[in-house]
């Protein structure tokens, strides 16, 4: 099976994900040791949690967001919070393109606003969320390689607030960069057999807020 060789191996593609808008540091501390306990990638957090979820964390990486999760906010607040971000730690960012002008095909605005987003990511892996449920094929590729030849890190499919990531739609994204950017999967990503076809299709991250339901799924039929 290409890119899922046994359990362990999904447990590391998996950023287990708590971005509820009633998130509490309860749940902070119970995803944080749960991303230790079953070797998961790292934790997506709040942005308001990111230094208590560093603290918390002994091997994953912690995760937060910008522009989240409507991506509708000027690119100069997207800078002003990936900047905050990196001042609190953060090892990792989801930033939410502007899917309004994706739509409109405004490309050089995107293409401002890609530039001014990687001046200030510094060296932290920077993944831009498109909204895939949103978007034709056509666009999905545009955007894709805009994306790959401004050098993100990675291309994520969505915030899970339009709908559940589709496989056909984590292919075109393969498709186009060809395993030169990473490919996150999220939206709706309940179970193993889930994950794992997505993975099948290109995925390099599953974004969840399931991951050890998905894990103990996995464990049980393997």
């Amino acid at each position: 099976m290409a890119g899922l060789k046994s359990f362990s191996r999904i447990n590391g593609l998996i950023e287990h994900t708590i971005l509820k808008p009633d998130t509490t540091t309860d749940d902070i501390k119970r995803y944080c040791d749960e991303t230790d306990h079953y070797g998961f990638h790292g934790v997506c957090v709040p942005p308001c949690y990111v230094r208590l979820a560093k603290r918390l964390i002994r091997k994953g990486k912690v995760i937060s967001v910008a522009g989240f999760p409507l991506g509708l906010e000027k690119t100069e607040a997207k800078v002003f919070q990936i900047e905050s971000l990196a001042k609190d730690g953060v090892d990792e960012i989801d930033v939410v393109f502007n899917i309004g002008f994706i739509r409109e095909r405004r490309f050089e605005k995107l293409e401002d606003e890609i530039r001014e987003l990687i001046k200030v990511k510094g060296d932290r892996p920077l993944k831009v969320i498109i909204e895939t449920p949103l978007l034709s094929e056509e666009l999905i590729r545009r955007v894709s390689k805009l994306l790959m030849d401004h050098g993100v890190d990675f291309i994520k499919t969505g915030t899970g607030f339009h709908g559940s990531v589709k496989i056909k739609d984590v292919r075109i994204i393969a498709q186009v960069t060809k395993g030169k950017v990473g490919i996150k999967a999220a939206g709706g990503i309940r179970t193993y057999e889930q994950a794992k076809k997505l993975i099948q299709a290109g995925a390099t991250r599953i974004g969840t807020s399931t991951g050890k339901a998905i894990v103990n799924a996995g464990q049980s039929s393997s």
